[in-house]
């Protein structure tokens, strides 16, 4: 096989299983919920965030725990009129519709609990919508982060929903990373390994070819003269 034959094949090789595994990623994320934190305002050295979930079905009940750097944030009361540090329940689950089990940020160990129900005969919530809303007072400019620590998402017959959770990088030189962009890098990895293997098979098989051999021409015979 010659090289740009096998070159040709290489490609639409690597071109196939790049395809194949965004397609995977893509379905994966269809096939369950993604929750996920959007930073939704930041002025006056404060910082709000939403949590969201996305793509959920038959959706009841809800328990998140978020971790944060408490050097770096501190988180503002949402509910004036109740006792400690709360935060706003979103309206996906309507509070009317149910009641919230936990609300309750612990200040020293930088945690977030929330969790909320409905209560029958609420009907289950299908799509997208907020879990809840965070406002935090920012105390550093350094890169952090907020996390998902512990999710659990429940079906009106107390069944785990599957998902799939993002957290937030915040601050100068961070970035959020992605499901999608850990699967892209992935399939950067595999092209890479395809590439390498193929390379030393390449090299492999020209050293294992024999080389031709050129034929020496025969020396001239001397004439012999008969008298």
């Amino acid at each position: 096989m010659s090289y740009k034959k096998f070159s040709i094949k290489f490609a639409v090789v690597a071109v196939m299983v790049m395809m194949t595994l965004w397609v995977v990623s893509l379905t994966a994320l269809a096939d369950g919920a993604h929750v996920y934190l959007k930073p939704i305002d930041s002025a006056d050295g404060t910082m709000s965030v939403e949590v969201i979930a996305d793509n959920v079905t038959n959706f009841y009940g809800m328990e998140f725990q978020l971790k944060y750097d408490p050097t770096v944030l501190a988180v503002q009361d949402e509910i004036s009129d109740e006792d400690g540090v709360q935060v706003q329940p979103g309206d996906f689950l309507p509070v009317k519709q149910g009641f919230v089990v936990a609300n309750k940020v612990d200040e020293a160990n930088g945690t977030i609990t929330l969790a909320v129900t409905l209560l029958n005969p609420a009907p289950a919530v299908t799509g997208n919508g907020s879990l809840a809303r965070l406002t935090f007072k920012v105390l550093s400019g350094q890169a952090s982060s907020l996390d998902i620590e512990t999710l659990n998402l429940v079906s009106a017959e107390m069944q785990p929903i599957p998902y799939q959770k993002e957290n937030l990088n915040f601050g100068t030189g961070s970035g959020s990373g992605s499901f999608l962009w850990i699967a892209l890098g992935g399939v950067a990895v595999v092209v890479v390994l395809l590439m390498v293997g193929s390379g030393a098979m390449m090299i492999a098989q020209t050293k294992s070819k024999p080389t031709a051999q050129k034929r020496r021409p025969l020396a001239p015979q001397p004439q012999v003269s008969l008298k």
